[in-house]
């Protein structure tokens, strides 16, 4: 097992470019403690030359697009970190506030080559995106326009008013569920601030509706506060 020391050793680090990827846009970097950085790289045991330690050692995690998606880092009391959200195949980096994940794949989906893939809150089955974990963060971080084409069925008019001062644990609920007919219409719905551990309680229910599925694949688990 690396320590810190060498886990942070490294010529070229990830954070500084992820910082100027920050700073071009509506995001808000959740802080860390110097202990809970060291603590949860330790246990993640990637370098900080890569997009998952850079974010693991220097944040709790980053609220991207007015807190519309949640990026994972070290995690905080109420906030999951990487390394919480890394297992079975799967390395967790982000849920957006309806509740659909992205993903690394390694080997929990389909192949262990780390594509990031899509758990989509309305058809509740894997889409490959394209690209790895770095490229990921780029296009959340610095690619308005592609993030919103993304969402454009699923973003309701003044919806940068009602998510952009959530607390990083709360998420938005809809009623009628996206899964269903009635609740395609997101300008219709009903909508209202809801903790992210329910909202991650009701996708893992949808699974039992249908037929053709993916299993959810987290639980809303921040990191104890002893860390």
């Amino acid at each position: 097992m690396r320590t810190v020391e060498e886990l942070t050793d490294v010529d070229e680090p990830a954070w500084p470019e992820i910082q100027k990827w920050v700073s071009s846009g509506a995001h808000k970097v959740l802080p860390i403690s110097n202990e809970r950085a060291k603590a949860e790289l330790e246990l993640l045991q990637v370098t900080v030359r890569s997009g998952a330690g850079a974010l693991t050692y220097n944040c709790g995690g980053i609220l991207a697009d007015h807190g519309w998606l949640k990026i994972f880092g070290g995690g905080t009391d109420t906030f999951p970190s990487l390394h919480n959200m890394t297992g079975s195949g799967l390395m967790v980096c982000a849920i957006d506030i309806l509740g659909g994940v992205f993903a690394a794949d390694w080997g929990g989906i389909k192949e262990s080559n780390g594509e990031i893939h899509y758990w989509p809150f309305d058809a509740l089955k894997w889409e490959p995106c394209g690209f790895g974990h770095y490229d990921f963060l780029h296009w959340a971080l610095t690619c308005t326009d592609k993030v919103d084409g993304f969402y454009q069925d699923w973003r309701w008019t003044n919806w940068k008013a009602d998510v952009e001062n959530l607390p990083a644990d709360v998420g938005i609920g809809l009623s009628p569920p996206p899964t269903t007919r009635e609740g395609h219409d997101i300008n219709k719905v009903s909508r209202r601030p809801i903790p992210m551990v329910e909202i991650c309680r009701e996708m893992q229910m949808y699974e039992g509706f249908f037929e053709d599925t993916d299993r959810y694949p987290i639980d809303w688990n921040p990191s104890p506060a002893s860390i």
